[in-house]
């Protein structure tokens, strides 16, 4: 049960203890919850940033919860160490776990998990972070109860490197998406409320007039003077009164509000956050001087001497509008120990630390001096320390903001305080602060805040490379009848002769992608509407007529003086090169719009019944019976990316590869609800496993199988002959026994009757990865034979499309002396910048972020030096191609969806597949394969 219609403002945030109390505890005793907003399921089996997905709560917000169930193969309780591996990575306890309190006694733990890419222990660390609540409830246990069966998992994205706990993980909002909606409820009328469910502001803006004002949110104050108005309902009576949220106070003319609150102590003059009354629950205390005061989170005893903690300094603390987490003791005389640890006990000591204008100069922070990087953990602050309070309340920062109108805020918090690192850098900046303390410049006092909490650093701009390469991305977009529709191949496009004026379907995937990365999801939607629409069209070629499923290569739209609208033409390989049908346009069609569907989380578009004829359209041309005795696809040169005669023809790895992956994807898009579809997925299911099987056993090549190869009999003809394809030995080219690594393998070109085409292809290779067509163990080989060879495969210039290059006699016979496939150039062996974001997804996928990272640096050398050429010449990809078209629109595309993957691998979700057991048959081999 997906709720998604949550209008803004209305978010699940539950605290602590009602994690617990409630939904935890109700889990583990069997009972039934009112509303379903947590779903259960086995998070070691997942991918982080495929979790979103599986979320009921489908509003947008960026945090997710989950029921995981806890097994023996996991482990239970406190005792032993949980095994937190996924396929692809693990999750990493961090820092000390932290005590929930309720009524002064212990109810549960909370652990900070943050996950790693690659192999325990070392392993790439992400942005994904996790909070674990594991109940400990005494009446529980007297009862006999087991409650470590289940713990309560919070999964969410980090914003950039180091804790932000002021980061908001509310769903974005955008005007536009409520535009025509009718204002509702978060829930049906029936249905009882749910504990957390609360209103909250996202967003914090800068006081104009702190003596009075508290504004908070999205909406200013009409009156700043005396107003609090936070939120999204404007109060009764904004002279005076502060309403914030959906529930009408009993007094709403002159009482603050905040979420679900009760009555303040003082309704006429106090400003009340909460949801609770006084200091009886949560982070709220009565104003000192409740007459000009208005306070939220916990107030300091001597407004006037403390240190503030939170969003922003007072700069008249006795009047002003005070947000923070705790008072200093004596911020007078105040000061920091010297050994490494530190407990809970001392975390008050150290808050006036970073309030000593000596050991963190305001001029240092005006020029950007982070903290963010030295604290190893994420969480909600324990506030057990806080005695002072008269209680134990678990309480978090997540709705921290920043103070001042900048452009760039960044965040720190207290977990993990007992650190060397802490210290070490306390003592560094003290002593730079020293040194630097005759300084005459001055920071703008906007820039700068002696707050705990927050620093504050000028906005940093793009990198120029990324920028450039939006501009170009921009510039390359088409229009038909005013709306975009795709982007052409190359700005680079003076020679009419030439088809780099047009869309072509593959070439827009990698725009696509980046699109969607960047949350422009229109003209995907629009592209894929379009082509669609294409694709019923009527297709002749030389008066043959072409089956309904082929998608066209390409279109072009078609500007005609006198005619008041412009007219789309499509090609459907009657204008190729050869006169080729293209095969892969239809795969990558599907391969998009499952993208698409991850990307806005949504599958109905693809649940229309346009769209589901178009996929069976598709599927039922390449699933037809035939006289094949294989499962793998036959195909002509020029039917994919290398779209010239390049001995292609059979059974190429870039088609089975990516007809692999559009059948997974359309088994997730395609509905079975008839007969038809349930036929359709039978025919998908079993060409799945039948297609693995033959890929993984026959199109595989490692040291050992080359040996097998080596040694082969020919001329067999019984069911149990080994040489299956009677491949003969003395067609294994001389440079293959110097390629292949002792530790390493590939996916070959193709395989035949009589022939193996030994060639390594990148694209067919980097997709066997993300559509985990290779088994784990083969996607490290391939990434440890691209490390092993790293200056044939991917030289000055990732990535070759293939190697190696055909030259000679061989050149002259495979290519019919084609001018444009000279040895190390074009398809013949060149260097293509389109693969990047191939090479970087699989790159991550395989827990070797490195590999990406060091491609991405040897790009961004050239590539807008050299004004994103199409391709590289050359056996190192040391040239610019000689033919090669400047300003191609998928170098520019591939470069920035490497570049978001590598700094978000969340966006990995788009492109990538985890396992299938069920589609994973017994690795097996005849004799000769061992």
């Amino acid at each position: 049960m997906a709720i998604t219609n949550m209008i803004p403002g209305f978010r699940f945030r539950p605290t602590g203890v009602e994690l617990l109390k409630y939904f935890l505890k109700r889990k583990v005793m069997g009972k039934k919850f009112h509303n379903d907003v947590i779903a259960e399921i086995d998070i070691y089996k997942h991918a982080p940033w495929d979790l979103p997905f599986k979320s009921y709560l489908q509003n947008g917000d960026l945090e997710w919860y989950f029921f995981c169930p806890i097994s023996k193969k996991h482990g239970s309780g406190s005792g032993g160490r949980l095994n937190r591996a996924t396929e692809i990575g693990f999750w990493k306890a961090t820092g000390k776990d932290r005590v929930v309190q309720h009524n002064n006694q212990t109810v549960g733990m909370i652990k900070t998990l943050v996950f790693h890419t690659g192999k325990a222990p070392r392993g790439d660390r992400t942005d994904w972070v996790m909070h674990e609540y594991r109940l400990e409830d005494k009446d529980l246990v007297d009862r006999g109860i087991v409650q470590d069966s289940y713990v309560i998992c919070k999964v969410f994205q980090k914003e950039g490197l180091g804790p932000r706990n002021g980061a908001q993980y509310g769903r974005p909002f955008n005007e536009e998406d409520w535009s025509d909606d009718e204002v509702g409820l978060p829930f049906s009328e029936s249905a009882a409320p749910v504990p957390g469910l609360a209103v909250t502001t996202t967003n914090s803006s800068v006081l104009n007039d702190a003596v009075y004002s508290c504004q908070t949110g999205l909406i200013s104050s009409p009156d700043a003077v005396y107003s609090c108005q936070t939120g999204l309902v404007a109060s009764p009576d904004a002279v005076r009164s502060c309403e914030t949220g959906l529930i009408p106070f009993p007094d709403p003319a002159n009482s603050c509000q905040m979420r679900l609150m009760l009555p303040s102590p003082d309704p006429v003059n106090s400003c009340q956050i909460g949801s609770m009354p006084s200091s009886q629950m949560g982070l709220m205390m009565p104003s000192p001087d409740p007459v000009n005061s208005c306070q939220i989170g916990s107030m300091p005893l001597d407004p006037a001497n403390s240190y503030q903690t939170g969003w922003m300094p007072s700069s008249d603390p006795a009047n002003s509008c005070q947000t923070g987490l705790m008072p200093s003791s004596d911020p007078a005389n105040h000061s920091y120990p010297d050994n490494q640890a530190v407990n809970n006990d001392d975390i008050l000591s150290m808050l006036d630390i970073f309030n000593d204008s000596v050991i963190f100069p305001e001029e240092n922070i005006a020029e950007g001096a982070l903290l963010s990087d030295i604290f190893e953990g994420l969480g909600d602050l324990d506030c057990s320390a806080l005695g002072f309070f008269g209680q134990n309340a678990e309480f978090s920062t997540d709705g921290m903001a920043a103070m001042g109108d900048v452009g760039h805020l960044d965040f720190i918090e207290l977990t993990d305080l007992d650190s060397e690192l802490f210290w070490q850098m306390v003592r560094s900046r003290s002593n730079l602060s020293r040194s630097d303390e005759n300084s005459s410049d001055q920071a703008d006092p906007l820039l700068h805040n002696t707050t705990l909490l927050t620093t504050v650093s000028l906005p940093l701009d793009p990198h120029p490379m990324i920028s450039q390469a939006w501009e170009s991305l921009r510039n390359s977009i088409v229009h038909f009848r005013g709306v975009p529709v795709g982007t052409i191949a190359a700005l680079d496009n003076s020679d009419e002769n030439l088809n780099y004026d047009q869309v072509f379907v593959r070439d827009f995937v990698p725009s696509a992608l980046a699109f969607l990365m960047n949350k422009e999801h229109a003209i995907v939607k629009k592209f894929l509407k379009m082509t669609l629409r294409l694709q019923k069209r009527k297709k002749v070629i030389d008066r043959f007529q072409l089956s309904p499923g082929v998608m066209p290569a390409s279109f072009k739209v078609k500007h005609e003086a006198g005619k008041k609208y412009e007219s789309m033409v499509p090609d459907f390989g009657g204008t190729a090169i050869g006169r080729v049908a293209p095969v892969d346009s239809g795969f990558w069609w599907i391969i998009l719009l499952r993208a698409y569907t991850k990307s806005i989380g949504d599958n109905s578009l693809a649940e229309t019944d346009e769209f589901q004829e178009g996929m069976r359209l598709i599927l039922d041309l390449c699933l037809s019976e035939g006289f094949d005795t294989f499962p793998t696809l036959l195909c002509t040169d020029g039917c994919c990316m290398i779209d010239r005669r390049m001995g292609l023809y059979g059974y190429p790895i870039e088609i089975q590869a990516l007809f692999y992956m559009a059948l997974r994807c359309a088994k997730h898009l395609l509905k079975d609800d008839d007969m038809q579809g349930k036929e359709l997925m039978e025919k998908i299911e079993l060409r799945l496993k039948a297609l693995s099987y033959h890929m993984r056993n026959y199109y595989w090549l490692d040291l050992k199988q080359l040996n097998d190869v080596y040694r082969y009999k020919t001329e067999e003809y019984s069911h149990t002959a080994v040489n299956k394809f009677n491949v003969m030995p003395d067609s294994l080219p001389d440079w293959i026994f110097d390629f292949m690594p002792h530790h390493g393998g590939y996916f070959i070109g193709n395989v035949s009757p009589a022939r193996m085409d030994f060639r390594w292809f990148c694209l067919g290779n980097c997709i066997a990865i993300l559509s985990c067509l290779a088994t784990t163990e083969q996607s490290n080989a391939i990434m440890d034979l691209i490390e092993s060879r790293w200056d044939v495969l991917i030289g000055e210039m990732p990535a070759k499309i293939c190697y190696p290059a055909l030259e000679n006699h061989e050149w002259r016979i495979i290519t019919g002396c084609d001018p444009k496939n000279t040895r190390w150039s074009y398809h013949n062996g060149g260097s293509w910048p389109v693969l990047l974001w191939l090479l970087t997804a699989a790159s991550i996928k395989t827990g070797r972020p490195h590999i990406a990272k060091r491609a991405l640096d040897i790009a961004e050398t050239r590539l807008l030096k050299d004004n994103w050429p199409e391709y590289y010449d050359g056996k190192h990809g040391r040239f610019i191609g000689k033919q090669a078209r400047k300003l191609q629109t998928w170098s520019v595309a591939g470069y920035l969806v490497a570049r978001k993957m590598f700094d978000d691998p969340s966006h990995m979700r788009m492109v990538t597949f985890e396992e299938d057991k069920h589609l994973s048959p017994q690795h097996r081999r005849s004799k000769s394969w061992g």
